[in-house]
Formats: structure tokens, sequence, C-alpha cells
């Protein structure tokens, strides 16, 4: 099974190749013509024989994704996200979608095994939730940029961001210069919440990940969570402009996301000349070709 990727040149890649049998992966209400789940550690695919091979193929195909194909499989996911508004994907199982959101948090953290041993690595995450230490180890691997953290989903990016805003008496205290730059008290850690918020591709996106701030990335109010934000970037003697900045990054955002492009931060040059075409009409064009060729 291939994708299109806009990140390679517009080449198709590999996301999973054929796998175990339907009946062990999928239950009686998997009907789709194409079906996303995470079983038994690996992210599986059900796949009717229709869709690979023209009308009238029948049966199904099982696909399943591999160790070595997890980054093109992820890059897959969230391009799928975006292109439905970063609104739920109906052939993605919550089950898929939860352990693709935990995979990612756990490669931002560059946790070892994390596909492999994907529940007990996570269980095991979480136990670090609310160390200090940790939190500062979060924040240099975010300054650092891991590519993965383009192809967050809006849940692993909340919960990146709700650690990343969490402090104390030991944020401002024993761990205070950790955190701070020059004169601005946890200008770190701030830098690192700004970091995140620009590899947002829309205000949909910014409004779903601001959500679900929160451990499990579960969703809760938006003006709740981005208040603590902005109370978070003021926290310090002086006057911070990253409140404003916070808020004119979000102010700013388009409304819909380019598709069809690389995902780049929405500080560059390049991120706002694809966001005033919106959609590439080269790729697209490949696109649609090659489905009226199919059909």
């Amino acid at each position: 099974m291939q994708y299109k990727s806009p990140e390679n040149n517009q080449q198709f890649e590999d996301i999973a190749k054929v796998g175990p049998k339907l009946d062990v992966m999928f239950g009686a209400g998997a009907a789709a013509s194409l079906v996303l789940d995470y079983r038994d550690g690996r992210f599986r695919f059900k796949v009717k024989a229709g869709l690979c091979f023209g009308p009238g193929a029948k049966g199904e195909l099982g696909l399943e994704v591999d160790l070595n194909q997890i980054a093109s499989f992820l890059q897959w996911f969230f391009h799928a996200l975006l292109n439905a508004g970063f609104e739920f994907v109906e052939v993605v199982t919550e089950r898929a979608y939860k352990a693709a959101m935990r995979l990612q948090v756990l490669m931002v953290n560059e946790v070892e095994k994390a596909y492999e041993q994907l529940e007990t690595r996570w269980l095991r995450f979480q136990e670090s939730f609310g160390r200090e230490a940790d939190r500062i180890t979060l924040m240099e691997k975010v300054l650092a940029s891991p590519d993965i953290l383009r192809h967050c989903t809006p849940e692993a990016h909340g919960i990146l961001l709700w650690e990343l805003s969490r402090h104390g008496k030991l944020t401002k205290s024993a761990f205070l210069w950790e955190n701070s730059e020059g004169w601005e008290v946890l200008g770190r850690r701030k830098r690192a919440i700004m970091q995140i918020l620009e590899w947002q591709q829309c205000r949909s996106q910014f409004n779903n990940t601001v959500q679900h701030m929160h451990p499990e990335g579960e969703k809760g109010d938006f003006n709740t969570n981005m208040t603590h934000l902005i109370n978070f970037m003021e926290i310090g003697p002086g006057d911070s402009e990253y409140d404003q900045n916070l808020w004119n990054l979000y102010t700013g955002l388009p409304e819909t996301p380019p598709k069809g492009y690389p995902v780049v931060l929405n500080t560059t040059h390049q991120f706002w000349l694809n966001a005033q075409f919106e959609e590439s009409p080269e790729y697209f064009a490949q696109i649609r070709a090659k489905t009226e060729v199919v059909v």
C-alpha cells in the first residue's frame, strides 16, 4: 500500500504490506472499503479488493505497517487529517487514532522501541509526567525541533503543550536558569511552546491542539486552555512579548490549511506562499488524473 508523499518530491512511498488474515484483525462491524485499526501491536489496514484491482474484484486484503514504514505511515496519517480539515477521519478507528497519538509523543521524546512496545512504553512514560527535570528534557527535545513534530496530531501536540506549560515552585527556583533565557523568565519553555504552535497549519488545527491540552490528549475547553497558555507566557517581572506573539500567531493563521505541500513552519515565507494557493495544483492534478485512470 502506497501514498503519494508531498514530503518526498511527490513520490509514492510504502506505508503498509500484506499482513495476517482479516478475521483475526477486524470485527464484523468493519464494513467500510478501507479501515485502519491498531491491534496486536501493529497498525493494520483492511482494504476491499475493488479499491486495488477495480470494480468487480472480490475479497479483501489485510495489510500491516512494519517498523521500516512507520515514518511514511505517520506522514500519510497527518496528511489525511489535514485534508479532512482536522476533523475525525471515518476510516480510522478510535483505537488506531489513540495509538498514533501516543506513538508520536513517544517519538518526540526519543523513547526507544516505541512502536514495538507501545503500550508498555506509554505507561512508563506517563509515570514521568509531573517531574520538573523531565519537563526540561522535553523542552530541549522540542527546541531541537525533531522532524516528527511537523506531523503530530493535534492531540499529540496538546499533550506536549500541557506538559511544557505546567509550572510550580521548582520551575521558578531550582530549575529557573535551565528554563529561562537572558532576562526572559522561563524564556526557553515559552520558546518551546511557540515552536509547537508554529507547526500549526491553520486555525482549526490550532483550536484542536489547544483544546486537547491534557496528559492523555482528552478534549477540553479552548478558552480555558488558551487563557492558561497566555498566562504562562506572561510569567515574569518584566513585560514579556510572548503572550502577544502567541495571540498574533493564532489570529493570523489561515482558516484552511495548504494541501498537497510539504508541511513547513507557519512563520516561513514558503508556508504563506503555499497558503495563497490553498491546494497544490500539481499535486492534486496528478492525484485526480490517477483516479480517473483507475475508474
